[in-house]
């Protein structure tokens, strides 16, 4: 059972910003994995997921030619999960595990329309990935197997163009 939603608005020409979009988005997503008798063994997998974020960017000109960008995205992500084995050969064994996560994204850069036919910018944006469980179906004696949360800094400079009017 999954549910994914997301919701935003977007405003031009408002005060100094010449564009922006702010929103929220929610995930909700239940985990259920019933495998019997897969090669010796039974799987059975109980999780949970629930994701929500809030998030926005603004663009602001500082010149008719030079745009500011700031923006960002904040997260929160609650995972359970749990796994139960019944092995013919090693045993029965289970794990549950509970990871929670929440952070914040930044992201500024700026923008410069040349002309018509030439932009070029630079960006820097700050992103993440939540904390992680799984479970060795193949080795269930390994236990949780847990990955830390992941964080990932992205500069990007860039030149955009159009030829031959396009």
């Amino acid at each position: 059972q999954t549910f994914v939603g997301e919701g935003f608005f977007r405003i031009r020409n408002v005060g100094p910003i010449s564009k922006a979009i702010f929103g929220i988005a929610y995930e909700n997503f239940d985990e259920d994995i019933d495998q019997p008798r897969l090669v010796q063994s039974s799987i059975f997998v109980d999780g949970k997921i629930e994701n929500y974020g809030i998030f926005g960017e603004v663009e602001i000109p500082i010149t008719p030619k030079l745009v500011f960008i700031a923006g960002g995205r904040y997260e929160d992500d609650q995972r359970t999960r749990s796994l139960r084995t019944i092995a013919g050969f090693s045993g029965d064994n289970q794990g549950e595990t509970e990871l929670s996560s929440s952070g914040f994204a930044p992201k500024l850069g700026f923008r410069y329309d040349a002309n018509n036919d030439l932009t070029v910018g630079y960006q820097f944006s700050d992103g993440w990935r939540a904390a992680r469980a799984n479970f060795d179906f193949f080795r269930p004696d390994l236990g949780v197997v847990i990955f830390d949360r992941e964080r990932l800094r992205n500069h990007e400079a860039y030149a955009r163009s159009r030829f031959y009017d396009g």
